[in-house]
């Protein structure tokens, strides 16, 4: 997977997708936290301490999606709010449950993204350029049986590689991220929550 980086704004793009119909949408300030559960363990691995504000304190925000493109809605409204230690997503029409997600800084501009729900938790990699956060449903097929070897990461039955530790997760997710993923999509901000 190759990502196309423009030199104006540094945004990466799905291949095939142009600068003259995304210009007003990908002047974005968030991304996309679909995660695809490729990248999974039992609890929790980015603690509270490692918990960033990269979207800062919450506010509304609408959501774009890259998949959707060919079919589905393109755009959903949605809340987020910081609460105690993480970010709360809720659908602005209710529709789905809220999301329960941290980030925590990998390098650079790249975060981890974790998404916590009942029975598992789903990690991705999140990107901030500028005003812009994309995130990156980050799949365990991106890695080799070598790549997995060294990283020591099971593969369980469904295809997914399961990570034990932060140190584990870190290391995996700096090698997924240094291979250039795509983005999946991103959040832009409407209306920041005022201090």
């Amino acid at each position: 997977m190759d990502e196309t980086a423009h030199a104006d704004d540094r945004s990466p793009r799905p291949k095939g997708v142009d600068g003259r119909g995304w210009g007003v949408a990908l002047g974005a300030l968030a991304a996309t936290l679909a995660l695809s559960g490729c990248f999974s363990s039992r609890a929790p691995l980015i603690g509270p301490a490692d918990s960033v504000k990269a979207l800062g304190e919450g506010g509304i925000a609408k959501r774009v999606s890259y998949p959707a493109m060919g079919g589905g809605p393109l755009a959903e409204a949605v809340t987020f709010a910081w609460v105690q230690d993480g970010y709360v997503i809720a659908d602005g029409r209710g529709r789905r449950e809220p999301l329960h997600y941290r980030l925590a800084h990998l390098k650079g501009d790249w975060f981890i993204s974790q998404r916590a729900e009942p029975g598992g938790v789903d990690y991705g990699l999140a990107r901030r350029i500028g005003a812009q956060l994309y995130v990156y449903s980050a799949q365990c097929s991106d890695l080799t049986d070598a790549d997995r070897a060294v990283l020591n990461l099971r593969l369980t039955e469904n295809g997914a590689c399961l990570v034990g530790s932060m140190a584990q997760l870190r290391a995996t997710m700096t090698l997924v991220a240094s291979r250039g993923p795509q983005p999946d999509g991103y959040y832009e901000v409407l209306a920041p929550t005022r201090p």
